[in-house]
Formats: structure tokens, C-alpha cells, sequence
């Protein structure tokens, strides 16, 4: 009688222990911090870039507003995994999409794209505090998963006027695809060949004029010099659905199609 009872007290134990093992698990919460001071921040976790590029299937979503932070079970992560973050103000000026791919969690001054789980307690930073650029409206049309251009014009590398009218057919032709997962094409023709190169970029900085190179598969970002290219700061403002990308040796306007 007395080893059943000694057994079903031990069987009792056992089964507090387990309870309060799940429970502290399950008590755990993952962060994400908004530092960019004034701007509330709409915020959604994905398990994959597919989800993160489509905006589907978020594991987790919410605000963080300005200066507080945005919490979710940390049940919801997978040791191990990788998982994508969008974070974004309602008027898309201020998004994390414009900074760095990747991030070590814990570290001040990150704004993560993408982080690896490690199941331990971890503090993730989304630190927007940057100057807003229209980037995110332009090159993803605010809310879209990619755009694609096509050129309208091109300008003189000196002075920055049309010379659209000075380049055959064949130089006319240019086209960029761009999607939010940093990667993207595009297309020109080389004689009767339309030739299709792969790029990818990183960091985005002020209004998009960006520069694609021979031989190269970089997408380079930067900010308009209007001592440069008077036309592109002056006679033609920058617009949301106008581009300017320098491709072999051309100075094309595109305009999203």
C-alpha cells in the first residue's frame, strides 16, 4: 500500500514538473523594438522568403509603436530557423526594407530583413531612425512583392538632356524588374539579341538612381547629384513611378509599367 502511494506521489511530481517545464516555455517572448522615435510601425514575421515577398502567411503580426516595442510567443519560432521581418509606417517613408539584408539579434543600430532563431532568448532591434526615402513607394509600388520598368528616355551623361532621339531601336530598349526579396533582371539588346542579366542589391539610399554596370550583376543605389545631372534634381523633380539607371554607357529614364 505504501510503495503504491510513495509511486503515485512521484507520478504527481513528475507531472508538475512537466507542466511547469511547458509552461516556462511557453512564457517566452520574442521583442522587436522600435526606436525610430515618432513613427508607429506596422510589423509582420514570416517562416520564408516566399511568405516575406508575397506578405502571406505571417507567423506573426502587430504595431510597434514609436519607442515601445511589438512582442509574439517565441513558440511560434523553430530553433534553428530563419525567418523574415517587414516593418514599415503607414506611409511607407520609413521601412526596414531600405536597410541591411541580415542583422546578429541584439545589436543596436540593425534593422533585420532576415534572422536565424537559436532558441535562447533573444532581443531583436528594429531601429528605423533613418531619413525617409520614397525607395519602398517607388520600387515596390508600397505595398507590392516587385515592379517592373521599361525606359522612356534617355540623358546626356554631362549636362543631363534628353538625347532619346540620337539611339536607334535596339539602344531604346531597356527594362529592369525589381522584387522585394533584393533581387531582380534586366533586359537591353545586344545587336537582334536581348540579353537577360540577374542582379542583387543591398542597402538603399535616398531617391532610386542606381547605375548597372557591363559585366556587372549589382544593383547600385544613390542619391541624385543635381551638380551632376541638373535635369534629373531640377526639370524633371524625382516622381514615384520614374527610375533613372545608368545601363552600358546610357543614362536611361524608365517609368513603372
Amino acid at each position: 500500500m505504501k510503495r503504491a502511494q510513495y509511486l503515485f506521489i512521484l507520478f504527481i511530481l513528475f507531472l508538475l514538473v512537466s507542466l511547469f517545464s511547458c509552461k516556462k516555455d511557453s512564457g517566452k517572448k520574442f521583442t522587436i523594438d522600435n526606436r525610430s522615435n515618432s513613427k508607429d510601425l506596422a510589423v509582420a514575421v514570416y517562416a520564408s522568403e516566399s511568405d516575406y515577398v508575397n506578405s502571406t502567411n505571417a507567423i506573426a503580426s502587430g504595431m510597434a509603436p514609436a519607442n515601445d516595442v511589438f512582442t509574439f510567443p517565441a513558440s511560434k519560432l523553430n530553433k534553428g530557423g530563419t525567418y523574415y521581418v517587414d516593418a514599415y509606417s503607414n506611409d511607407y517613408l520609413y521601412t526596414n526594407w531600405v536597410n541591411g539584408d541580415t542583422a546578429i539579434i541584439g545589436r543596436e543600430n540593425e534593422t533585420p530583413r532576415k534572422f536565424a532563431y537559436s532558441g535562447e532568448d533573444m532581443y531583436s532591434i528594429v531601429n528605423v531612425s533613418i531619413n525617409p526615402t520614397n525607395a519602398r513607394i517607388s520600387l515596390l509600388n508600397s505595398t507590392g512583392s516587385s515592379s517592373q520598368w521599361k525606359a522612356i528616355d534617355a540623358l546626356d551623361l554631362d549636362d543631363g538632356h534628353s538625347i532619346w532621339w540620337s539611339l536607334s531601336d535596339a539602344e531604346q530598349y531597356a527594362t529592369i524588374s525589381i522584387s522585394k526579396n533584393t533581387t531582380g533582371s534586366y533586359s537591353y539588346l545586344a545587336g537582334t539579341d536581348t540579353v537577360n542579366t540577374a542582379f542583387s542589391f543591398g542597402d538603399i539610399v535616398g531617391y532610386p538612381l542606381f547605375s548597372l554596370l557591363p559585366n556587372e550583376n549589382y544593383l547600385h543605389f544613390f542619391v541624385v547629384n543635381t551638380n551632376v545631372h541638373p535635369t534629373i534634381g531640377n526639370n524633371q523633380p524625382p516622381t514615384i513611378d520614374t527610375v533613372v539607371a545608368l545601363i552600358n554607357g546610357n543614362l536611361y529614364v524608365l517609368k513603372r509599367q
